[in-house]
């Protein structure tokens, strides 16, 4: 017998996995570790910490969705639902209660509980009115309010947590545009995973002088401190740049010829510029830079309906101090061509990239300029959507 349904009801445990993704990616510097996701029954929940305590000890902070919760379904699109939430951490038992504000919920389960709440608001599919979804928010010390009837002390580990009891809200079946079971993201940001703004070069007395004057980065996996490294072009290794910090380095000892120096990020995106050196006999000095001065991209918030079609801009000034270059083009991930301009004496061009579209989740673009030595520079910036 053929199915005869026309869609299927919104897994509230994707939505709520999805919201706790986003909190983890938004508290892991502040927190120092992910947020363990976790939709089950609590004794199947706490059957899962025995076991994962046997091999994995980072187990916490940990956020899960209580089963079984109620969803209410009547004549309208979607359920009204009550939930209860777990957010709990690592205690332990000879703490008093001041220690375990200071030391737990201060810093890291109110965080959670906070983040939580404020992204709630944020997620097209959930409604509700007021700040805040209608609840009571319980803070269990070791989760020994036994009396209070929550099976204190039954968790394989000595934790600190939080019970949200009674989260009503309700899940909207029509913001379903992503598949059956996924709810749409109705807005969404095209963020930058590592992106560098602004470039200098020049030459002072003998020396070549880098400055990295501005760049945007926003950690979207957990992962350490972008980093910056210089590559010259003659052999040598890379040497690290901060920002706002010039590097230089002495140009007089290389032979007379043209290089391609290449700063790279740790997340993956890279500016490049060219110089030549030339030798008069006496003295050598530097006859010309070519080098990618700015280069930005604009975006606006993004709806449901342009989903893997997002509009951006890309926009650059590129400078040559002696000698022009031949033209700048843009290239997507799989190396087609979606921009080229041509250009003959300018020695500084400054243009805007207006057809650009995002179509997967994750994108690389390449700004290259092609110099009048024949080189190409290659200018990476690396996107991802994010919903917001």
């Amino acid at each position: 017998m053929a199915a005869t349904y026309t869609s299927l009801p919104i897994s509230l445990s994707k939505v709520l996995e999805s919201i706790v993704s986003d909190c983890s990616d938004a508290l892991i510097d502040d927190i120092g570790a992910a947020i363990n996701f976790k939709a089950d029954s609590f004794l199947k929940i706490m059957s899962e910490l025995v076991e994962e305590s046997k091999t994995d000890p980072i187990r916490y902070p940990l956020f899960a969705l209580l089963q079984p919760y109620q969803s209410k379904l009547g004549d309208y699109n979607g359920s009204d639902i009550t939930c209860d939430i777990l957010i709990a951490n690592l205690s332990d038992p000879h703490k008093n209660w001041e220690q375990r504000e200071d030391g737990n919920y201060t810093p890291i389960l109110l965080p959670i509980y906070s983040e939580f709440m404020t992204r709630l608001g944020l997620e097209g599919a959930i409604e509700y009115e007021g700040r805040t979804p209608d609840h009571k928010m319980i803070k269990l010390y070791h989760l020994g309010d036994v009396k209070g009837g929550h099976n204190g002390y039954i968790i394989p580990d000595v934790i600190d947590a939080i019970l949200i009891e009674g989260l009503s809200f309700r899940l909207d079946g029509s913001q379903t545009c992503i598949g059956l079971t996924v709810p749409c993201e109705q807005y969404h940001e095209a963020q930058l995973v590592d992106y560098m703004n602004t470039l200098s070069v020049s030459e002072s007395n003998g020396n070549l002088i880098i400055g990295l004057a501005a760049a945007t980065f926003i950690s979207l996996l957990p992962g350490g401190p972008v980093e910056y490294m210089v590559d010259f072009g003659y052999g040598s290794g890379s040497v690290k740049l901060e920002i706002l910090t010039p590097l230089d380095f002495d140009y007089t000892v290389l032979s007379a010829g043209t290089y391609i120096g290449t700063i790279t990020s740790s997340y993956g995106s890279q500016m490049q510029f060219e110089y030549t050196v030339a030798d008069n006999g006496q003295v050598k000095s530097i006859s010309s830079i070519v080098y990618m001065n700015t280069l930005s991209l604009d975006y606006n918030d993004l709806d449901c309906t342009d989903k893997s079609n997002y509009p951006i801009e890309i926009g650059y000034r590129v400078v040559s101090t002696s000698q022009y270059f031949s033209n700048v083009g843009i290239k997507t991930a799989n190396g087609t061509l979606v921009y080229s301009e041509t250009y003959g004496t300018t020695l500084d061009a400054t243009d805007t990239y207006t057809g650009g579209r995002l179509t997967t989740m994750n994108e690389l673009y390449q700004v290259n300029v092609t110099t009048r030595n024949n080189n190409i520079l290659t200018n990476k910036i690396t996107l991802q959507i994010k919903t917001i």
